[in-house]
């Protein structure tokens, strides 16, 4: 077993700094991936620090692929050249806060040292309490007697990882950024496919960060909760290159997870292997859908909406399945359709008699419901099922638009009564990794929904305060500058957004956004705006 605490602080070790069996490695890398990387006007070392070099020295110099683990030989040599003894007592740092330190614990893991801490907060943390730092690394005063000792249960290779996929005891884990899981971003490095392996769930790293360390262990365990693994599984967590899935490994670790393992090849060699199974995730829509059934009827107003629905099918793979999550369905816990053959909703009132005649007889999915549903309580969210409830007018109206042969199976997903931003993201969130490429997810809603507003005379001031929360939308669902903590925040927060409650007094038709963008995790590739019935609204694409 490793060295528990798992973790020092800044205070700890400022006192212990001169013990003598303590090894004090910086494992700072220069690239750093996946987050806004933290910046130094000049080297920054704590005092004593030896350099352990991740990306140059200690890695198989044989390989083709990025960061490598050296084999024990090489390990052996190396460790010992810093002066490290099986005696020595070892913390790591890295000048990101905590980026590649928890790599370099897992390395000493494998190689069978378990006395190796990692620094809480790394050297922002240090430097925050307002202690000294000095321009170079020291260098190491002696040679070491340090033999390692390979510990293969820490290290998996992709049969291990293929074995893994299939096996109900085992789950691999995806550290890298949603949008890359699912195949919407392409890889940083090229020549790489894009998507993930079947059946392996997604956990960014990025999730499990709070400023430059980790978030609180509460917090940790209700993330790795709603991934539904269980510590008696045995985990295998992949990134890129090996070096976040480390975070995401040893954050399991401090939560008392103990079968871990990484994929040390990782996308990078999964990726590059044709032989080897890819997935993608699901095509993600949100869109505006109008007022009732007047798309349909030939209203003047929805025009532009029509041209713009029409104008996506070519944009999107055609889908073997979709899934609805619609405005006009609120239930007390997530529901799912279970009908084979759902009826029609005629859910409005007042329209001329052809709007009660509208008929989109696409066939009900199951199969895929029960699915859906067993993954969110896999998640610990309470699901249902109803095999009653027909399609309301945000199903077949803008699939009647999209798709009008009516041909694709499709199941509709509700919101929750209490309307929570947070929950419909994590609703979002605990779909994500279920869903592949063969499915389409429409979020039927609208961008603005004042219903009075719609019947009142537009003044300049309410179309400013229009044009101005749909400014914010579009930026926030599309901005390539904003990070996904950034974007998530926004989201959950919209009520801060400009006018946001004259744009929606309630906001049962904002909620699916929230939901599409959970499934999606980052920004849209697509991002349109359509006048209806005289105000602006929006359409996203991922």
């Amino acid at each position: 077993m490793y060295a528990e605490p798992l973790v020092v602080s800044v205070d700890w070790l400022h006192s212990h700094l001169d013990d003598p069996d303590l090894i004090l490695l910086d494992v700072s890398m220069e690239q750093v991936v996946g987050r806004i990387p933290v910046r130094y006007d000049q080297p920054c070392y704590l005092p004593g620090a030896l350099k352990f070099d991740l990306e140059q020295v200690f890695v198989d110099p044989d390989s083709t692929l990025p960061h490598t683990l050296p084999s024990p030989e090489r390990f052996t040599e190396l460790a010992r050249a810093l002066g490290i003894s099986a005696s020595s007592r070892i913390v790591v740092y890295d000048n990101q806060g905590i980026y590649s330190s928890p790599r370099a614990w897992w390395m000493f893991q494998v190689m069978g040292h378990a006395q190796v801490q990692v620094l809480d907060g790394g050297l922002p943390a240090w430097l925050a309490k307002g202690h000294a730092t000095q321009t170079e690394p020291c260098l190491p005063r002696k040679t070491g007697d340090f033999q390692a000792h390979l510990q293969s249960r820490w290290l998996s290779d992709s049969t291990r990882v293929l074995q893994a996929l299939d096996d109900p005891d085992a789950c691999v884990i995806d550290a890298r950024a949603a949008a890359r899981f699912a195949g919407r971003a392409a890889e940083p490095r090229p020549g790489l496919r894009s998507g993930h392996m079947p059946g392996a769930l997604n956990l960014p790293f990025l999730q499990l960060m709070e400023g430059d360390g980790y978030d609180s262990l509460d917090t940790l365990a209700a993330r790795f909760a709603r991934l539904g693994v269980t510590p008696d599984q045995s985990l295998i967590f992949s990134c890129g290159s090996g070096i976040t899935a480390c975070i995401v490994l040893f954050a399991a670790a401090q939560l008392g997870y103990h079968k871990l393992s990484v994929y040390d090849g990782s996308w990078a060699e999964w990726g590059a292997d044709d032989s080897l199974p890819v997935v993608t995730g699901a095509s993600v829509l949100f869109l505006s859908h109008g007022g009732g059934p007047l798309p349909l009827l030939g209203d003047p107003g929805h025009q532009a909406m029509c041209d713009n629905l029409r104008g996506l099918v070519g944009k999107i793979p055609t889908p073997e399945a979709i899934l609805v999550v619609s405005a006009h369905w609120e239930a007390s816990q997530p529901t799912v359709t279970h009908a084979a053959n759902p009826e029609m909703l005629y859910d409005y009132y007042g329209f001329p008699e052809e709007a009660y005649q509208l008929q989109y007889p696409a066939p009900g999915f199951p199969v895929f419901a029960e699915k859906l549903a067993s993954t969110l309580r896999s998640r610990g969210i309470e699901a249902q099922l109803d095999a009653t409830r027909g399609y309301d007018h945000g199903v077949y109206v803008p699939l009647m638009l999209l798709y009008p042969e009516a041909s694709i199976p499709c199941v509709q997903l509700s919101l929750m009564k209490h309307l929570d931003a947070e929950q419909h993201l994590q609703l979002g969130e605990a779909l994500a990794d279920s869903l592949d490429g063969r499915v389409l997810v429409v979020g039927s809603g609208f961008s603005f929904h004042n219903m009075r507003a719609f019947f009142a005379a537009s003044t300049p001031e309410t179309e400013k305060m229009n044009q101005d929360f749909e400014d914010w939308l579009q930026e926030t669902v599309s901005s390539g500058a904003l990070s996904e903590a950034e974007r998530r925040m926004r989201l959950v927060n919209w009520q801060q957004a400009p006018h946001a409650r004259y744009c929606h007094p309630r906001e049962e038709h904002l909620l699916p956004l929230q939901v599409c963008y959970g499934i999606a995790g980052g920004p849209c590739r697509e991002a349109y705006r359509v006048e209806i019935l005289g105000k602006q609204a929006s359409v996203f694409l991922w």
